[in-house]
């Protein structure tokens, strides 16, 4: 069976923090996810993702809200 390869990139490129606006919409979408029973597991994975893109150097001041999925 062959490995899936992760996607990575220079930890240097992520500030120590999410900006605090992005913050508190990520935080909102986290508790919206418990709220709908999701796996501990999924949501776990959701929040490290959007932790890792809001803390990207490109990303950092990005309005959460100009994202679409």
């Amino acid at each position: 069976m062959k490995k899936n390869k992760r996607a990575s990139f220079d930890e240097s490129l992520l500030e120590n923090e999410i900006h605090s606006t992005n913050q508190q919409y990520v935080d909102e979408y986290i508790n919206y996810l418990e709220s709908q029973n999701k796996k501990k597991s999924t949501v776990e994975g959701l929040k490290t993702a959007y932790e890792r893109i809001f803390r990207y150097i490109e990303n950092w001041d990005i309005d959460f809200k100009d994202y679409s999925i």
